[in-house]
């Protein structure tokens, strides 16, 4: 429990007790993230399904949207800017990193961010607010879950600092393992069809890892960010598209 409220710590911007922790503890509390991504994920499945009891699906699914903004601060979103402001000129590595360490939003950013939030809210506005409730809770799992895994499968840009510090600490197996929980989620909502929207994430973030790398090296601290943004994405489209041809969540859960 220590553990997740530290990540809760993190992650958010809840009343939880900030801590100045070393390499080797702040390792171990990455493998929380996951869960604390469930938590999180409740919380704003709730605003949704609340909302959306009496408000139009388009509405619902921008306060469960604003609700997880405000929830985390705009971490990842700030995250998925600064990547984006980075990569999408034409710079040289050590100028990219420059430019992510800016508290200035650019161009490549601003549409980033707002790019990301539209296709969030147009996807989860088109599910049900059970299906979409559920489908939070896995987008939020799945996205930390993906942090976990980029951090244990790839390496940090520089091989000095706090993020290559803890990175090293990081024991991989662990972090694979503890990355898996998103997909057993997936798979406990949607069933087998989970599979699926995990591999979506997957091949998305495959293809940005590709390109972070070819232009960066490695990743850094708001890639993460965005990393945790292409996650949330692909599993909420994934399963607009899914629930748009007919398929179901599992129907063990309740409202399933």
């Amino acid at each position: 429990m220590r553990g997740l409220l530290r990540a809760l710590s993190f992650l958010t911007r809840g009343p939880f007790p900030a801590e100045d922790l070393r390499p080797k503890e702040l390792a171990r509390v990455i493998l929380w993230f996951p869960v604390a991504g469930i938590t999180i994920g409740g919380l704003v499945a709730a605003v949704y399904w609340v909302a959306a009891q009496g408000l139009p699906p388009f509405v619902a699914a921008t306060l469960a949207l604003l609700a997880g903004i405000a929830v985390t601060g705009g971490l990842h979103e700030d995250g998925l800017g600064d990547t984006f402001d980075a990569l999408g000129g034409r710079s040289t590595p050590k100028e990219m990193l420059m430019i992510m360490k800016d508290s200035r939003q650019g161009t490549f950013g601003v549409l980033a961010i707002v790019g990301s939030v539209m296709l969030r809210v147009a996807a989860l506005a088109a599910l049900p607010a059970a299906v979409g409730a559920w489908t939070l809770v896995v987008a939020h799992c799945v996205s930390r879950s993906a942090v976990v895994g980029v951090m244990a499968t790839s390496k940090p840009v520089s091989s000095r600092g706090l993020g290559a510090a803890y990175a090293k600490e990081l024991h991989h197996i662990s972090a694979l393992l503890t990355a898996a929980l998103g997909s057993l989620l997936a798979v406990v909502v949607w069933g087998v069809d989970g599979f699926l929207i995990v591999g979506v994430v997957v091949v998305v973030l495959a293809i940005f890892m590709a390109w972070v790398h070819r232009n960066l090296g490695g990743y850094t601290g708001d890639v993460l960010g965005a990393v945790e943004q292409f996650a949330q994405a692909g599993v909420l489209v994934a399963a607009a598209w899914m629930f748009g041809r007919g398929w179901e969540i599992a129907p063990w859960l309740p409202w399933g």
